[in-house]
């Protein structure tokens, strides 16, 4: 069960490499659960997220990626620990008023700085939580906790929606 999935610590991290075009320099990296499942294998994230969203669990998910994250940063070489983190989080997310002030506690509980992250929203996911996210969005980058827009061009968002959303960058989906 997804429950199960957290308790017994079978989510894993791997971690794919971002690199500067120009320079071919290392320019981040980004973080990718997949669950190591007792009899069906290691299972990307693509199967299982909507059943962690759906069971309310995505916030536990959340969390668990975080900490894992944290806990290989403090392990990594200077150089890997020198780039951001990309960290997938599900709009659902959006909703929770304190989400700015439980991020930064704990990236500081673990020892870490918030520009060490860039914190990944879907562009559909966005949307459907638009009116509630614009204040939380916001204060997350006063945090200093950076914003990406993932998978743009997949949804139907309008660019003058999504001027009003604090990103720094957005992902294309070629």
């Amino acid at each position: 069960t997804l429950r199960q999935a957290i308790t017994n610590d079978e989510l894993i991290v791997h971690y794919q490499p971002q690199v500067h075009i120009r320079t071919r320099t290392l320019a981040g990296f980004e973080a990718l659960v997949r669950w190591q499942h007792p009899t069906l294998g290691l299972l990307p994230a693509g199967a299982f997220i909507q059943a962690f969203e759906a069971s309310e669990l995505i916030a536990d998910l959340t969390w668990v990626v975080f900490k894992k994250v944290l806990a290989d940063r403090q392990r990594a070489t200077a150089d890997a620990a020198s780039v951001p983190v990309s960290v997938n989080m599900s709009a659902l997310l959006l909703r929770d008023l304190g989400l700015p002030e439980k991020l930064q506690a704990v990236i500081f509980e673990h020892g870490g700085k918030p520009s060490d992250f860039v914190l990944e929203i879907t562009e559909s996911g966005l949307l459907r939580e638009l009116h509630t996210a614009l204040d939380i969005l916001a204060r997350i980058r006063l945090k200093g906790l950076h914003l990406s827009i993932d998978d743009f061009g997949t949804g139907y968002a309008m660019m003058h929606q999504l001027r009003r959303v604090p990103a720094r960058e957005l992902k294309l989906d070629l």
